[in-house]
């Protein structure tokens, strides 16, 4: 069940990084302070529950050296304050190729899912994965994973804190 929470609306850039983002389809870092906290973290958002525990592996040796950072379970958030999003980054290769397990709950015209995805850890230290025609990046400040989902013209945010 998806707990209303405030909606925020971020489908246009609204700075030149985020317009050469949009334009050239490929995330650049977007400051954390215009993230809007109470809107993208909700305590109480639920997405699926895994039909069996998920595991989460030690960093591979010579993986890149936030990996550990970015392992285990992260959730309380939701992509625009609306779709709850829970994601369990489970191993981390020496090539900084990352395995996921991603939940959505119910929204944008959509079931409850979950997935297993391929990512990698780019050369600045961000998690990049595509979903379908989207662009997904995560990195993490502060304790805190951001998020920003690149679908078409339209830029999706998220807030999220670590589970476990």
């Amino acid at each position: 069940m998806q707990t209303p929470a405030r909606q925020v609306t971020v489908s246009a850039p609204t700075s030149k990084s985020e317009a050469s983002a949009v334009a050239g389809h490929r995330s650049t870092r977007v400051a954390s302070a215009s993230f809007d906290r109470d809107a993208l973290m909700i305590a109480d958002c639920y997405t699926v529950d895994p039909y069996k525990p998920i595991r989460i592996a030690k960093p591979a040796p010579g993986a890149p050296g936030n990996a550990a950072a970015y392992l285990g379970q992260w959730g309380g958030g939701a992509w625009d304050g609306r779709v709850c999003h829970d994601l369990w980054v489970m191993e981390v290769s020496a090539d900084g190729k990352v395995l996921m397990f991603d939940a959505h709950g119910p929204g944008y015209r959509q079931d409850a899912t979950g997935f297993l995805r391929r990512g990698e850890i780019t050369p600045d230290g961000r998690i990049r994965v595509r979903k379908g025609g989207a662009m997904v990046t995560y990195w993490i400040e502060d304790g805190v994973l951001y998020g920003e989902r690149l679908s078409g013209q339209q830029l999706h945010r998220i807030m999220m804190r670590k589970k476990s």
